[in-house]
């Protein structure tokens, strides 16, 4: 068994936009601190999340994936199947699948980071 240590982390969410049917229960798919601010985007804007952009760039991509329809109960297919715990340089630890990713891909269904294979 991999130690996973700050991997599982207890969230807690409230208020009058959660479903009453989600209250009190639990979600147990992955989700990096990077993908709140494009979840939290999506439930400002009631929607679409809009691409940032500055001086240099028309458009510069969010390092998180918008998981607000997985939360509120609307899509049961995850929006991540590997978190990256760290980059694959040498030194540095390893996880189950090698190169420092948390996987929940099952097996055979294997990706380019090695996840499920």
């Amino acid at each position: 068994m991999q130690p996973q240590g700050g991997v599982r982390v207890p969230t807690i969410l409230s208020g009058g936009l959660l479903p009453a049917a989600l209250r009190g229960t639990q979600h147990a798919a992955l989700f990096h601190v990077s993908d709140w601010l494009p979840t939290l985007l999506h439930a400002i804007n009631g929607g679409a999340v809009a691409p940032l952009a500055d001086s240099l760039s028309l458009e510069i991509p969010y390092d998180g994936v918008d998981q607000f329809e997985q939360l509120m109960g609307r899509n049961s297919t995850d929006a991540r199947s590997e978190v990256v715990l760290d980059h694959c340089q040498q030194g540095f630890g390893h996880t189950q699948t090698g190169c420092n990713h948390f996987c929940t891909v099952p097996e055979g269904k294997g990706n380019a980071h090695g996840c499920g294979t």
